[in-house]
């Protein structure tokens, strides 16, 4: 399988969901810097791509350097840089006390040993409005991760199919155009607008122009000018001048 490129990098500030909670966590716990993202791609399968988004946090006030890296996986870029933003989100929500309290204190947490995340446990005589809440919240989350994890497999046994396919059609055991006829649009090309991932505004790295000759799986290749996130991005930004 062809290695990850670097194709964009990108603060995310103006997107919903998960990455403008983490913004807002990031400024209760005394981040200094906005965050990074940078996101990876390959071609994984005739019709769909793997995204991998890293996200880069840095220091905090009075504390200093604060070293933080987080990566996360998606057939998009939108649903990557959400799905890293969750998994630092969860795994900050259990490290920092700043964020046990006011509204974030239901938003699941996940420490280091654990295996999936978790709600805080609804203290006794909570009002019914706090406890609809956090049930939703557990809920949802965890329908978030049975959905993820079908996907997952979903994709990994397409993959499987398509290699063997391949393989027949190396041995004359399948026609070569049995291939050919699978479409080469990306998945997320056919689904409506209101069903995809918040858009996330980036900064691109630059596309070589090139030929590309069908070979193997005939999957998408990225061919873009090796760079950075502090190349595309600049000098770190802060979250308040």
């Amino acid at each position: 399988m062809a290695a990850r490129t670097f194709v964009m990098a990108t603060h995310a500030l103006d997107t919903v969901g998960f990455p403008a909670l983490l913004n807002e966590a990031l400024r209760r716990a005394n981040f200094i810097c906005k965050p990074k993202y940078e996101v990876h791609a390959r071609g994984y399968a005739i019709g769909f791509d793997e995204y991998m988004a890293r996200l880069y946090l840095s220091e905090r006030k009075d504390i200093g350097i604060y070293p933080h890296a987080f990566q996360a996986c998606g057939t998009t870029p939108e649903m990557a840089v959400q799905e890293v933003a969750r998994v630092a989100l969860i795994h900050l929500h259990y490290e920092l006390p700043e964020l046990w309290g006011d509204v974030l204190t239901y938003l699941p947490m996940q420490g280091l040993g654990d295996v999936c995340p978790y709600t805080v446990t609804i203290p006794v005589g909570a009002p019914p409005r706090e406890r609809y809440m956090a049930e939703t919240i557990s809920i949802y989350e965890r329908a978030y991760r049975s959905v993820k994890a079908e996907l997952d497999e979903t994709r990994r046994r397409l993959h499987d199919f398509q290699v063997g396919v391949e393989l027949k059609v190396r041995t004359k055991k399948a026609p070569r155009t049995l291939l050919d006829d699978l479409p080469r649009e990306p998945l997320q090309e056919n689904i409506a607008p209101s069903h995809r991932f918040p858009h996330v505004n980036g900064v691109w790295a630059e596309t070589r122009s090139y030929n590309p000759i069908p070979m193997g799986l005939h999957v998408r290749r990225f061919n873009c000018v090796r760079t950075t996130r502090e190349a595309l991005l600049g000098a770190p930004e802060h979250f308040f001048p």
